[in-house]
């Protein structure tokens, strides 16, 4: 697979459906993905007396609608987007102010080393080769519980191996920066072994995944598209992986 894995990784909050489109829901486009804004150069002397004049007021002073009016430009400056900020008006002020705050402190946070965090936690993580077929099960759920231990999570990957799984985490998905707040309950960071949105996993997730309306859907949309035979998946493995607590209320982001 020599396309780009970023897509491979998607955060979730506590917080209600956004009402955002599953990505594999229709052949065509591309994902909704905030990009970080170029930083802005330091300000002259000038301009630092000018915009102490027109400070804002402290946090404190402010009522709900401002602080929210607040975060939504904070959170603009740093994705250099604005293209949510018409779906969050349904929400209730409560939740709208801690989406925006969830917002800003994943656009703010740095990103981490997960094969390093894993090393440094003491897991064992050997070339693939070096690890036997008697072991390779144990080492591949070792690093599934750890990882869900820091709150992420592995998605879709009935259709591989124990050793096509650990061989793609080991030299690939691991290496890959992560963003993660260990201590927040209501995060989850996942790692969909799908998700790249590459032709090859597109097949895949056709064949083993999809549903016969989801099927039905994908043809109706690209009728020219000869959609692979519908087979079950080779292994049984995805309702055993461990899961976000708040996975089963259906908060998600």
């Amino acid at each position: 697979m020599g396309e780009s894995r970023d897509k491979h990784q998607a955060a979730e909050s506590c917080k209600p459906d956004q009402d955002q489109p599953d990505q594999r829901s229709l052949p065509a486009g591309s994902d909704v993905v905030p990009s970080p804004a170029n930083g802005a150069n330091g300000a002259e002397s000038a301009e630092t007396a000018e915009t102490a004049e027109t400070a804002e007021p402290p946090e404190s002073g402010l009522t709900r609608e401002q602080r929210i009016e607040r975060l939504r430009r904070q959170a603009e400056e740093l994705t250099g987007e604005s293209m949510l900020w018409g779906r969050t008006d349904h929400l209730p002020p409560e939740i709208e102010e801690a989406f925006w705050k969830q917002i800003i402190a994943y656009e703010s946070a740095e990103p981490i080393d997960l094969f390093k965090m894993l090393v440094d936690g003491g897991v064992s993580l050997p070339p693939p080769v070096l690890v036997t077929e008697e072991a390779i099960t144990i080492t591949l759920w070792e690093v599934i519980y750890f990882l869900a231990s820091v709150g992420c999570y592995l998605e879709n990957t009935d259709h591989l191996s124990d050793r096509e799984l650990y061989t793609m985490l080991h030299e690939e998905l691991l290496r890959q920066p992560a963003i993660l707040f260990p201590n927040d309950p209501c995060y989850a960071y996942h790692i969909d072994l799908i998700g790249s949105g590459s032709s090859e996993e597109t097949e895949i997730y056709l064949r083993y995944y999809a549903s016969e309306e989801e099927r039905r859907r994908w043809q109706e949309a690209d009728s020219d598209r000869e959609l692979p035979q519908r087979q079950p998946v080779p292994y049984d493995r995805d309702r055993l992986l461990p899961r976000p607590f708040h996975h089963f209320s259906g908060a998600t982001m």
